[in-house]
């Protein structure tokens, strides 16, 4: 009798020495792996600082906010480095989203990447042929990435060295991924 009461008493103590050895046994493995990423942690941060500069970069030709007077401000340079006029520009960054969503919800290709934000703005332009032309180089040489969408050029009546160009500029940010 004082065998069974003996089994009886140790059998759930035995039980729970094993549920205890278990869990240490898992606290042990997650203080490894804890170990391990702390003594990498050194490198990662080296390798971090060593991105920072191309991170960087990156934020430039394709920012992670907003920056439309970025975009303003390249236009206004290219302008000024062209000698020609921007006369007029209009945000059509709304209108460029719904095209590309209304063509996603169709399951239409779309050339640009759901974490890429398109913005947009349509201008008009001024000056001579050659004007024009520096205006779009001066445009190709940001470092901020934009595409000339759409082009339309028309001969002034009045003055016969002059061209009035309607555009269309797209850029580009991120957008975080939706969840």
């Amino acid at each position: 009798m004082s065998l069974a009461l003996l089994f009886a008493v140790l059998q759930p103590l035995i039980g729970e020495i094993q549920a205890v050895q278990v869990e240490i046994e898992n606290r042990e493995q997650l203080l490894a792996e804890r170990e391990a990423f702390l003594r990498t942690l050194d490198q990662k941060i080296a390798i971090l600082a060593r991105e920072a500069k191309h991170e960087q970069q990156l934020n430039v030709v394709l920012p992670v906010s907003g920056e439309e007077e970025d975009v303003l401000r390249v236009i206004h340079q290219a302008g000024t480095a062209s000698g020609g006029t921007v006369r007029r520009i209009n945000n059509i960054s709304s209108g460029i989203q719904n095209s590309i969503n209304s063509r996603r919800a169709r399951g239409e290709g779309v050339r640009v990447p759901a974490t890429v934000l398109p913005l947009g703005v349509e201008l008009d332009f001024t000056g001579s042929y050659q004007q024009l032309r520096v205006f779009l180089t001066e445009l190709q040489r940001s470092p901020r990435l934009l595409d000339v969408a759409a082009l339309e050029i028309h001969r002034n009546a009045q003055l016969a060295d002059s061209v009035t160009a309607t555009m269309t500029v797209q850029f580009y940010r991120y957008a975080e991924p939706k969840a």
